[in-house]
């Protein structure tokens, strides 16, 4: 008896597992290595799961045995690292013309950024960088670099953030453009390194509408899509300085009246004339976005263009067995498949040859044979197996009373 309990219970989990319906499937370029890398349609960004735990790559062998190959999921975002680069501030000074600081380093290596620390409300100045190794011959590195600090009825803005061409000088001044102590309290240099990933524009449009001293820009996309950052460009030359915020929805709700889509918050600044402000947020699926700009009394900026960006998503998989693979996707309940190869990232070759994805199809499910099947039969199925377990269960429970 207890082998038929094990029979019955394997023949339940075997059942569970080959049943599990996909929305998608897409057939694979045929693999020639051990491993590849497959780039997710921009389709399946829309529909997998948010932490695409229902994505599948599935094989099937002559014999009609389905396999699965394991992968590694990666987004092909920008990263960034950053490092202080030790230096101590001295010779401060100013003239009647600007005011002069140096930086003098402690270390040899090299920097790229200058946070620049002020003890003071509303200031515009221009910057001029030099480099020296001996401060008697310079070099120029940056020109007319600007930091801006305006504070106006409770909001403050500050860009006092300045990039420029990677130097390894020993001393690095400051020309400023002031002949007033600017109160210059603390300079902090860094090297960032930024790793770029691989951006796709989504395609979308927009449209502008003026109410309550804001401007609304409502963007739509062509295809619900993981957008992580927005580029909004305007024709206006004069400074300015306006808060914003940013929405996205990817759902909506129909009433008698209206469809009434579901926004949420994603990010929130101050356009600026003086740099072009970085939108950018993770984990955020959009159909349609939603800016709002705060433009008080002023007269509305004009929008020229709003771009919007995703990031490219790769599986690197690996190929042990001949069969004919099938890209699945499309199930809310499946849970993250737990490979092996995850834990061993570091054996991944670092160049993959890519396999294309080819026609894409909307089904009911995959199953062991690639064919249409009674949407019933597998549930039917399960019910009897539960049924078999039940009636076994209950045989020995009254024998173990007895």
């Amino acid at each position: 008896m207890n082998r038929l309990v094990i029979i019955f219970a394997f023949v339940l989990g075997t059942l569970t597992a080959n049943a599990q319906p996909f929305s998608y499937r897409c057939e694979l370029e045929n693999p020639n290595n051990l491993w590849h890398s497959i780039e997710l349609p921009s389709k399946a960004l829309g529909v997998v799961q948010p932490n695409y735990a229902d994505v599948r790559i599935i094989g099937i062998k002559e014999n009609g045995d389905t396999i699965q190959a394991p992968y590694v999921l990666e987004h092909l975002r920008s990263s960034s690292k950053q490092v202080d680069v030790a230096q101590r501030l001295i010779n401060k000074g100013h003239n009647e013309e600007a005011f002069f600081a140096t930086l003098e380093m402690k270390t040899d290596k090299g920097y790229n950024q200058l946070y620049l620390d002020f003890q003071k409300q509303n200031y515009d100045f221009l910057i001029n960088l030099e480099g020296s190794n001996d401060q008697q011959n310079w070099v120029a590195v940056a020109q007319d670099l600007r930091v801006v600090s305006v504070t106006e009825k409770g909001r403050k803005f500050t860009i006092n953030t300045l990039d420029f061409p990677a130097s390894n000088f020993a001393y690095l001044r400051l020309k400023m453009n002031t002949s007033i102590d600017p109160l210059l309290a603390r300079a902090v240099l860094k090297s960032i390194q930024v790793e770029k990933g691989q951006e796709v524009q989504a395609k979308s449009s927009f449209k502008v509408t003026e109410k309550e001293k804001a401007s609304w820009v409502e963007i739509n996309l062509n295809s619900k899509l993981p957008i992580e950052r927005l580029e909004l460009n305007f024709k206006d030359t004069l400074d300015y300085f306006r808060s914003f915020s940013v929405a996205i929805a990817n759902d909506f709700l129909v009433s008698k009246q209206d469809t009434i889509w579901q926004f949420h918050q994603v990010f929130s600044g101050t356009l600026n004339s003086w740099r072009k402000s970085k939108i950018a947020w993770r984990n955020g699926r959009a159909k349609k976005i939603q800016v709002i700009i705060d433009n008080g009394d002023n007269k509305p900026l004009s929008l020229l263009s709003a771009k919007t960006f995703y990031s490219k998503v790769i599986l690197k998989a690996r190929f042990t067995e001949e069969a004919h693979y099938l890209l699945t996707y499309g199930n809310p309940k499946l849970q993250s498949p737990r490979y092996d190869i995850v834990n061993f990232q570091n054996q991944i070759p670092q160049s993959l040859t890519q396999l294309r994805v080819m026609d894409c199809t909307e089904v009911k499910k995959i199953e062991s044979e690639i064919k249409e099947d009674d949407p019933f039969e597998y549930e039917a199925i399960i019910w009897v197996a539960l049924i078999l377990i039940g009636v076994l269960l209950a045989y020995f429970t009254l024998k173990l009373l007895k």
